[in-house]
């Protein structure tokens, strides 16, 4: 798995070991670029980055979360 941004936290997900019956990892990349005109005026571009991880574990009945933010 190569994800943008850092090639190394593929591995680094891949490494992760968890005792629970069930657990699951989560990761979002999304990038929005933003053109707009106000007032006939050309507005510079505006780029934005989301990226984060969320991790789920389930065990004898309870949840439990963790993210990235």
């Amino acid at each position: 798995m190569t994800l943008r941004g850092n090639p190394d936290l593929g591995n680094c997900f891949r490494a992760l070991r968890c005792s629970a019956p069930f657990w699951s990892l989560r990761y979002h990349d999304e990038t929005h670029e933003l053109l707009s005109v106000r007032q006939d005026t050309v507005e510079p571009p505006r780029l934005s980055i989301d990226r984060g991880a969320m991790l789920t574990a389930v065990t004898e009945g309870g949840f439990g979360y963790c993210a990235t933010s």
